[in-house]
């Protein structure tokens, strides 16, 4: 990543109109630029990615596994790697959400996650004892996992089936954030957020209270784009290393402070949820 590979072939030069001197540089999968372009460029970063798969990622110059038999991808940087743990359908249950759960009114709205954030706005930290595990889809580690919601009352209705998705991904997260600092024995000092979920103000402060943690929300949450583009501008020795690039080009726009009562409550509630889904993580394992 990040090396002039060429220049545009004179048939691409006529066909795009582009200058003659356009060089062709080699970039990176979309993920290890999501994470380079949020600015992570060491381990003492995490970025909490909420997209169709929700993700944390980091960027180690050693290389290990979160997960036995699940490679660490290659990253942005040269002789760096991304360790990873990923929920396969993360806020795709968002559309799923939207398709088999809301009316044809919601369905057509332009913007539904307002109505989406509402719901998070009435519903209580914790969801009223509703909890949802997040194995909706299968992986190539557990290829035939499945999803478990728990804890159903007369009470409970549609916005705490919504609220227990985000708390869901969001318990899931916190817990391979964990497993990523056992595996490189040192603590994660700043979580950023990216991706389409990270649009909403209510999502982002609900991370930051169930973590515990600052949530820093990018300027653009589109930094697939921006990691390219810190590629480009060092392959091309505007900047002289993708460290000094990442200072110069990433800024946060938004940080999320946790509140301290919420905080205490979901620490209280968080080790029953992960006791129970390290029991249904080894279960889809033994199945599959």
């Amino acid at each position: 990543p990040g090396t002039v590979m060429g220049n545009l072939c004179a048939q691409a030069l006529a066909d795009t109109g582009l200058p003659e001197d356009t060089k062709v540089i080699a970039c990176a999968s979309d993920k290890a630029c999501e994470t380079l372009g949020a600015g992570c460029a060491d381990d003492k970063e995490a970025v909490l990615s909420f997209g169709s798969q929700a993700t944390v990622q980091t960027m180690s110059q050693r290389y290990y596994e979160l997960q036995m038999f699940v490679p660490s991808f290659p990253a942005a940087i040269p002789n760096h790697w991304n360790p990873e743990l990923q929920v396969y359908r993360g806020y795709w249950m968002i559309q799923w959400f939207l398709k088999e759960m809301e009316n044809a009114s919601i369905q057509q709205l332009e913007h539904p996650e307002e109505t989406f954030d509402e719901y998070l706005r009435r519903t209580p930290p914790g969801n009223d004892g509703l909890v949802l595990y997040p194995y909706w889809g299968a992986s190539a580690k557990y290829p035939v996992s499945s999803g478990t919601i728990m804890g159903f009352k007369d009470y409970h209705g549609k916005a705490h089936l919504y609220r227990a998705i985000i708390e869901g991904i969001n318990y899931t997260l916190r817990w391979a954030v964990e497993k990523m600092e056992q595996k490189k024995k040192s603590p994660v000092e700043r979580l950023k957020v990216t991706g389409g979920g990270a649009l909403s103000n209510v999502i982002c402060q609900l991370t930051a209270d169930m973590f515990g943690r600052q949530a820093i929300r990018m300027e653009t949450t589109d930094t697939t784009s921006l990691g390219a583009a810190i590629l480009g501008y060092t392959a091309l020795g505007i900047y002289p290393d993708y460290q000094s690039a990442a200072a110069q080009m990433v800024r946060p726009g938004r940080i999320f402070e946790p509140d301290p009562e919420n905080v205490k409550l979901f620490n209280q509630l968080y080790p029953q949820y992960q006791q129970d889904l390290e029991r249904r993580i080894h279960f889809n394992a033994k199945r599959g």
